[in-house]
């Protein structure tokens, strides 16, 4: 699993055009990250964004070429 041990799940819900967005909550990752940049992006220290779709018909990635199961991206925030 790649979220830290103490994750917490806060919400999940789906963006216009169908990824999925789970926003979770760590103590953990709030004292591995400065403070500065969680003001920065004006959201509770320790909240992190996994956003990610899921590819079943495995089409291709217009930006390499090859074919792709899903993609992920992970922000701290609440919206990736």
């Amino acid at each position: 699993m790649l979220l830290p041990t103490d994750a917490q799940p806060l919400r999940t819900y789906t963006m216009q055009g169908g990824d999925t967005v789970e926003v979770y909550s760590s103590e953990w990752l709030r004292g591995q990250i400065p403070a500065e940049l969680w003001s920065y992006n004006k959201v509770e220290l320790g909240t992190f964004a996994v956003r990610y779709s899921l590819n079943p018909q495995r089409t291709v990635d217009t930006r390499n070429g090859r074919p792709y199961d899903a993609y992920i991206v992970v922000k701290i925030g609440n919206i990736p």
